[in-house]
């Protein structure tokens, strides 16, 4: 999903949406690396590298 799609199912703005997601302590645990940009991969509070590194796993082992 996109930041503006998690935003709109819960009535914010895409903004809150992404500010929640930089402070989630725990982005393993709680997958917001799945929530991406509506034109290209969006931020991670962990680096750019490891959202496409995780993404990328994700790819490879879950269906």
């Amino acid at each position: 999903m996109t930041y503006g799609e998690v935003a709109k199912v819960l009535n914010l703005n895409p903004r809150i949406i992404g500010f929640a997601m930089k402070a989630n302590l725990l982005p393993i645990y709680i997958p917001c690396h799945r929530v991406v940009g509506k034109n290209d991969i969006g931020g991670f509070s962990g680096g750019i590298k490891w959202k496409k590194f995780l993404l990328e796993l994700e790819k490879k082992y879950i269906r």
